[in-house]
Parts: C-alpha cells; sequence; structure tokens
C-alpha cells in the first residue's frame, strides 16, 4: 500500500494517495517520463502547453491523462509527424481534454490521431491528422473496443486511396456517443474494386 507522500523526480511533481498517484506534467519530457512511471489507477495532469512528441505515445495500465483546464484548447499534443506514426496507442486507460494533431496513420492501417485499444476518450479535439494513400481508416481515431464521447473530430485529410471511416471508425462493441465529425477531407480519388474500403465518408461503424 502507499504512503501519503510528495515526490519530485525528473522534473515531475508525484502526490501519492494510499491507492493511486498524481503525476503533474508541463514539458514533454515530464509527460513521457509519468507515463512510463504510472500505473493502474494513477493520474497524469498535464498544464496548459504544447507536448511535442519524437513518437507514439503509448499509454496504458488503465491510468488517466487529462488536461489541467479542462479545455482541449489548452493542451495539445502533437505527433512527430514521421511517416506511418500515429499520435497515441491506449490500451484500457482514459484521455481527458486535450487536442491530439499531426499524427500519420500506418501504411493500410488505422488511428493516425489515436488507436484506442479498449478505454476511453472523452471531451477531445481530433484535428489536423492526415494519411498518405493505401486503403486507411480512422484517420482521427480507431475505436476497437473503447468509448469516445463528447468530442470534436475536424479537419483531417486523406490524400488519395480508399478509405474506410475516413476520420473516424469503430467496431468491436465500441462506444461512440455526441461525436461531432466535420470538415474531413479525402483529397485524392479512390481506386481498385475492394468496396470493402470504400465505407463511410466521415465515419464507418461496425456492430451498432
Amino acid at each position: 500500500m502507499k504512503k501519503l507522500m510528495m515526490a519530485f523526480a525528473a522534473g515531475v511533481a508525484t502526490v501519492s494517495g494510499l491507492f493511486a498517484e498524481t503525476y503533474k506534467v508541463a514539458t514533454s519530457e515530464e509527460l513521457m517520463t509519468a507515463v512510463a512511471n504510472a500505473g493502474a489507477g494513477d493520474e497524469i495532469v498535464l498544464a496548459a502547453n504544447t507536448y511535442s512528441l519524437a513518437g507514439t505515445l503509448a499509454v496504458g495500465e488503465a491510468i488517466t491523462v487529462r488536461g489541467a483546464t479542462g479545455d482541449w484548447k489548452d493542451v495539445i499534443i502533437r505527433g512527430s509527424g514521421a511517416a506511418e506514426e500515429r499520435v497515441i496507442y491506449i490500451q484500457n486507460a482514459t484521455l481527458e481534454s486535450v487536442t491530439v494533431t499531426n499524427g500519420r496513420v500506418p501504411y493500410d492501417g488505422t488511428g493516425g490521431g489515436i488507436y484506442l485499444d479498449g478505454g476511453t476518450v472523452r471531451n477531445c479535439r481530433l484535428t489536423d491528422n492526415q494519411s498518405g494513400g493505401g486503403n486507411r481508416g480512422g484517420i482521427a481515431i480507431a475505436n476497437n473496443g473503447g468509448t469516445v464521447v463528447d468530442c470534436l473530430i475536424d479537419g483531417n485529410t486523406h490524400s488519395g486511396g480508399n478509405c474506410r471511416g475516413l476520420a473516424y471508425v469503430q467496431w468491436n462493441g465500441a462506444i461512440g456517443e455526441r461525436l461531432v465529425i466535420t470538415n474531413n477531407v479525402n483529397t485524392g480519388a479512390l481506386h481498385g474494386s475492394d468496396g470493402n474500403w470504400r465505407q463511410g465518408g466521415g465515419a464507418c461503424v461496425y456492430g451498432g
């Protein structure tokens, strides 16, 4: 059982309670450190800032990552922009009150901004994520069995080739509620004859 304490390690303020810790971060480096150290039930609180990543941020362990102000405009998580490198991979964790941008969909894959493998994305904006052709889907977010709620998904671009759910795709019992999906664009022409990859100009939902 954890004792009540406060510690400062690698620039990250950590408040420990009896059951969980809260990591307060303000830089990209502190965010990466906190995600690496956090365990189930812990919370990472991001100060208002832009967090520029060098690679995909993998968030798991049933932790919560949230913007401190509750307004997605104040906390921006920006991908590296490298070819085929998504911004965030979430597995059974929660992301709240941030903007996710500058992601790239892996080739013939999904989820350039976020790939959600269980867990929750709440009160977030997904914008300016892109793909570069091939069979793609969910340029902004791919929801595999998770919950996405109260999010704005806008300004994402697919630049050629077939696309299944251009901005958002969900399957495997996933839930999407109160989503605004708008102004997402395919700038290229469809190709080939695979109808499975020509479904849902804005979103594609499998199984409800």
